[in-house]
């Protein structure tokens, strides 16, 4: 029964010694805010790069930052998966957008794995006159006290004439107006009914901005 038993052994060895190699092959989920590594500020901004999927995290060289408006910002999704699933991204000038791909793009074994969940797109902004980006929209919500929020108007008329109402972190009120990922429509030919409307209270609820109706 002896040779039975190494063999048992020698089976059981080769198993784990697979197992733990496929293992080392998923990526680090390591997001943090906008550019400059895993822990950037809050959830979702700040300015450099986050970690490529699963590396340490990258520095973004100055000369791919600098921005005066959101627009001028692009998000490059730079790690093996996208940034909703585990991968890294960096916000840079849209001017090198290509040249900083180059640069920083990971490259991946054809063997990586990754989650496949569905996210709303991240946005670039300019924070400080340095690109920078937020992992959604919905990002742009997060608050910790009331006054951290602001109402801020959705379409072309007020809550009370057909548009509607939104509630946002202050920090990013310009980026709201600036960028096509948040409501951002052409107004210059509608015309607005002129019904009276109720005063609204922005909130901080569950670490989210909203709005209630007085």
């Amino acid at each position: 029964m002896r040779p039975s038993k190494i063999l048992t052994f020698s089976f059981l060895t080769l198993l784990m010694i697979a197992l733990t190699v496929g293992c080392t092959q998923q990526p680090a989920t390591d997001l943090g805010d906008g550019n400059g590594g895993g822990g950037g500020e809050g959830d979702g901004g700040g300015s450099g790069g986050v970690n490529p999927g699963g590396s340490a995290p990258i520095t973004v060289d100055e000369k791919y930052l600098d921005c005066n408006t959101a627009t001028d910002c692009k998000v490059l999704e730079v790690g093996c998966c996208d940034i909703c699933n585990g991968g890294g991204g960096i916000a840079v000038n849209k001017v090198f957008a290509d040249e900083a791909y180059k640069k920083y793009k990971k490259i991946c074994s054809p063997n990586w794995i990754c989650t496949a969940m569905a996210c709303p797109p991240p946005v670039a902004y300019c924070k400080d006159k340095k690109c920078a980006f937020l992992k959604s929209t919905n990002e742009a919500r997060r608050c910790q006290k009331n006054e951290d929020c602001i109402i801020v108007k959705g379409g072309c008329c007020d809550h009370c004439n057909g548009g509607s109402l939104d509630a946002i972190n202050k920090e990013f009120v310009d980026l709201y107006h600036s960028v096509p990922e948040f409501t951002n429509p052409d107004c210059s030919q509608i015309i607005c009914t002129k019904e009276p409307c109720y005063e609204t209270v922005a909130t901080c609820s569950s670490d989210y901005c909203s709005f209630f109706v007085k």
